[in-house]
């Protein structure tokens, strides 16, 4: 049972200095348990005259539709609302607290309140009207409709984009929380979109893979993602030369290591519960492979589609071209060497549709229609990415560099377009596709990975209405 307590300042005016101490009417104070921590610490004199239990406090706070995308707070700074709550007590009648997700940019109205010496974005605003809302569910009736039609076959695709990966665990939330989850039947991905795809066909929780993005972020977890200026300068050197070992024309550093540690301790003891796939470009053969951890019938599929293990496919499809070296997967005899299917895939949309039209042939798939919900978390800004910033900027002819990098990134758009509009010509299949136009233009930049995790929480909602008003 938590509690908050009801105090008398020997010196009131130390509560300037303390703005979760919140003042009551008579000139005493109300205090969490973290801040009478923090007065103790500081010996400041105080005497406690109540002590409140908070359950009937907390029912007063308010988790609206969008704060699925947050995690909620964490129990000391509920006690933090609940006190807050007490205090703003009108002729004893507590407000409700509405939370509105962890967010640096204010709402009207609101106000930042983590626990006591607490310094996270929790955003809340107090009512003394509790606004009705409807469930998620009820808010995206149709969008549910489709999906669980029986004569519909549900695909998800995770798009391309480097740590913008991060943007993703936004939409598994949304799925989740309509319980939608249950009729995805695949799940694909392409290069950082890939790894988004394998997590969640594995039933990792959103709010993990986010949490792991904060701990890339703060340094907890090492993540080797980016060469440094000596690595480049080398190997670009030896190559001028041509004196660097294949491989490394090819990339400057392998992620593979830091990539395969920071998935398989996500994965572990955790079965595949959906059927992932994800594409990546093979080199030798100029086209792009679909890789899956599930048998493949070649007798159907050929060469379109190849077991692999399934670490092993998210880092070939995730082996960024230029940046990494690429990955080696042998197949019996055979080496294929790949690299991040991006360059011909962005978001997996043909690939999907290629299995599907194959599934229908061989009677292998007997629902008429394919519903494909995409996400492709893009960029807003025109300014040039760190790749081309940081990376590029240190390599011969730099400004040759950045243009080819800000052409293939059209290139790249072009592409998702033309491809939506070639399978918009088949009446079966519907893409809704949610583009998330971050601020941040960033792929590889870790200090840049709780903005991703902010945009994408911030512009969702907006792409998912625009969906369901489609529909």
């Amino acid at each position: 049972m938590a509690s908050i307590f009801v105090i008398k300042l020997k010196n009131a005016s130390v509560a300037s200095n303390h703005p979760t101490l919140f003042p009551l009417p008579d000139n005493r104070h109300v205090a969490s348990q973290c801040m009478l921590d923090i007065l103790k610490s500081s010996n400041i004199p105080f005497a406690i005259t109540d002590v409140i239990d908070t359950t009937s406090l907390e029912q007063r706070i308010v988790y609206p539709t969008k704060s699925f995308l947050y995690s909620t707070p964490e129990q000391k700074a509920v006690e933090e609302i609940c006190a807050k709550i007490y205090a703003s007590q009108k002729d004893q009648t507590f407000p409700h607290a509405i939370f509105l997700g962890r967010n640096m940019n204010l709402e009207p109205g609101a106000f930042i309140l983590d626990r006591a010496g607490g310094r996270r974005y929790y955003q809340w605003k107090l009512t003394f009207a509790k606004e009705q809302e409807k469930s998620m569910a009820e808010t995206f009736p149709k969008f549910l409709k489709l999906v669980s039609d029986p004569d519909n076959k549900f695909v998800i695709s995770f798009g391309s984009g480097g740590l913008r990966l991060f943007s993703q665990p936004s939409m598994m939330k949304f799925i989740n929380v309509i319980n939608a989850r249950r009729f995805v039947d695949e799940v694909w991905g392409c290069s950082g979109g890939a790894i988004s795809g394998l997590l969640y066909a594995m039933a990792v929780e959103p709010e993990a893979i986010e949490q792991r993005g904060y701990d890339i972020y703060n340094k907890r977890f090492q993540f080797k993602i980016s060469p440094s200026a000596l690595i480049v300068a080398k190997n670009t050197f030896l190559g001028m030369l041509n004196l660097s070992p294949p491989d490394m024309l090819n990339g400057f550093i392998s992620a593979q290591e830091s990539l395969q540690s920071a998935i398989s301790t996500l994965i572990a003891n955790k079965k595949l519960d959906i059927p992932f796939y994800c594409v990546a470009y093979n080199v030798k053969h100029k086209r792009n492979e679909t890789l899956t951890p599930q048998p493949v019938e070649k007798a159907y599929y050929k060469d379109l589609i190849t077991s692999a293990n399934p670490i092993d496919a998210v880092v070939a499809s995730s082996s960024i071209p230029i940046v990494y070296v690429p990955k080696k997967i042998k197949k019996g005899k055979t080496i294929n060497t790949y690299v991040d299917g991006a360059i011909a895939e962005p978001v997996p949309l043909l690939s999907i549709y290629r299995k599907w039209l194959i599934d229908r042939e061989h009677g292998i798939e007997k629902r008429p229609n394919l519903i494909i919900f995409a996400i492709d978390p893009l960029s807003s800004k025109t300014k040039q990415s760190w790749l081309v910033n940081n990376l590029l900027g240190r390599l011969p002819f730099a400004d040759v560099a950045r243009l080819g990098v800000g052409v293939f990134g059209l290139v790249m758009r072009a592409r998702i377009h033309n491809q939506i509009e070639l399978l918009s010509e088949d009446r079966n299949v519907k893409v809704l596709m949610v583009s998330l136009p971050l601020k941040t233009s960033t792929t590889l930049d870790i200090k840049m990975i709780p903005r991703i995790i902010h945009d994408a929480q911030t512009v969702l909602l907006e792409q998912l209405y625009r969906i369901e008003e489609s529909l």
